[in-house]
């Protein structure tokens, strides 16, 4: 397939009450249900306990499944394109900062994402990204595992943008991104107030900065 046809893939926050009409040419647009929500949420949680190794060969295909154009196989090579050369950049804001507060029962932290990779890959970095990120945060926290309520994401042509929703036990894990940011430390930063936290090879910039980032995710959260 030509990838410049291939087609956009949308989770909305509330997948059953997207806006009438979006994205009905599936040809171009595909938009992922509130179950596939609700099992990324479930594999996601439960790495804290399985393990990255157990859940990242599962949700490749469950974000986008049977796909003739998304990798969805974690196999050595795709991995270690997602470890090696994508770049994931969160910006972390407690809700109502900038996406609005009480949209998500609990919800306390809503951390925007942006992972810039090529589009055969969106799907295995997403997976990764999410798969590595309780194995990052998860020991700020000591014994309390983070627990994710929900999220959202689109895959653009210059990679995936979205939102993680948290509830208090992000709280510890927050405050050591904020304390690295205030420190300057290497991959920190901040953008208005909020930390930001990178992973990648090297140190790098968003193309458009953060404004296009909250751009892409405003139509998510409605």
């Amino acid at each position: 397939m030509n990838l410049s046809n291939a087609p956009y893939q949308y989770m909305y926050l509330f997948p059953s009450t997207a806006p009438p009409g979006a994205h009905t040419n599936q040809d171009v647009y595909n938009v992922s249900t509130q179950v596939t929500q609700e099992q990324i949420v479930r594999m996601v949680n439960a790495s804290a306990d399985l393990g990255m190794d157990v859940i990242l060969p599962r949700l490749p295909s469950l974000i986008t499944p049977f796909s003739a154009v998304y990798r969805t196989e974690a196999g050595r090579d795709t991995v270690a394109y997602a470890h090696n050369r994508a770049q994931v950049s969160f910006l972390w804001t407690c809700t109502g900062s900038y996406v609005g507060s009480g949209q998500i029962p609990g919800a306390r932290y809503a951390l925007i994402f942006h992972i810039a990779c090529e589009r055969p890959y969106h799907s295995v970095c997403l997976a990764y990204t999410l798969a590595r990120f309780s194995e990052v945060y998860g020991p700020c926290n000591s014994r309390l595992h983070l627990n994710l309520l929900s999220l959202c994401y689109v895959f653009m042509d210059d990679g995936v943008y979205g939102v993680l929703f948290y509830d208090r036990s992000m709280r510890r894990a927050y405050r050591w991104v904020q304390r690295q940011a205030r420190r300057n430390m290497p991959n920190f930063g901040t953008f208005l107030g909020c930390p930001v936290s990178q992973w990648g090879p090297t140190d790098w910039a968003i193309e458009g900065g953060y404004e296009r980032v909250l751009a892409h995710i405003s139509d998510l959260v409605l």
